[in-house]
């Protein structure tokens, strides 16, 4: 799917997103999150830490992140850390903001999975090669 906004690209997993600004979502199939393409290109090979990739944490006390938190948490007991992703490529926060729903058979089968989460909502994810059902 080419660049579609943020909202298309959560509906485009199957998640609906109750509020545009909204990191994370639950739906039948799981959790899907928000990543900024900018964060997650300057791990390099490494797993993905917001501790140490992602840009104004000290924000992150506010609404969204609560809910974020909250679903990450149910990702790694419910479903063994394996999320869903949405990858915006801007900061803008525009409901029109560019992003593409993270497609796994486009990439080589990997997709992001959780290896850790704070209850300060930090956490840890790697791309991971996702086992077939």
């Amino acid at each position: 799917m080419a660049n579609s906004n943020y909202v298309q690209s959560f509906r485009h997993l199957g998640y609906e997103l109750p509020f545009n600004l909204d990191y994370a979502a639950f739906g039948d199939k799981g959790v899907c999150i928000s990543l900024w393409r900018s964060e997650i290109d300057r791990r390099g090979n490494a797993p993905f830490d917001t501790r140490l990739h992602a840009d104004d944490t000290g924000l992150w006390k506010k609404g969204p992140t609560a809910k974020r938190t909250r679903l990450l948490f149910k990702a790694m007991v419910q479903h063994e850390g394996w999320v869903d992703a949405v990858v915006r490529d801007d900061r803008g926060g525009r409901k029109g903001a560019p992003s593409q729903p993270w497609n796994v058979a486009e990439n080589g089968g990997l997709k992001w999975r959780l290896l850790d989460v704070t209850p300060e909502g930090h956490f840890v994810a790697d791309l991971q090669r996702f086992p077939d059902d």
